[in-house]
């Protein structure tokens, strides 16, 4: 669930709609702050004229968990929105 709520709110929403469990409440994981995520992720980096995220391996490895990512800034949504496309390539 990607959000512009605040985390507290989000993460309650998450849980009434099964989105999220209450054991995955403190996963860091699992509930992420957009500018939390843009770190971690490295941000938007160009490579070959071509607006990237910065460390696609990390957000690989994350990704299974993500359950709920809130607020959403227009920075970290342009980041999700690059990474959702490469993500969706890669799905089975």
């Amino acid at each position: 669930m990607v959000t512009g709520d605040n985390i507290v709110t989000a993460r309650a929403i998450a849980i009434n709609c099964n989105i999220l469990t209450k054991d995955q409440l403190e996963d860091t994981r699992c509930c992420m702050e957009g500018p939390e995520f843009y770190e971690k992720m490295g941000g938007i980096v160009v490579r070959n004229g071509k607006e990237e995220v910065g460390n696609f391996k990390v957000f690989k490895e994350m990704m299974p968990y993500m359950k709920v990512m809130a607020p959403l800034d227009p920075k970290t949504s342009t980041l999700w929105s690059l990474v959702s496309v490469r993500w969706a390539a890669l799905w089975p």
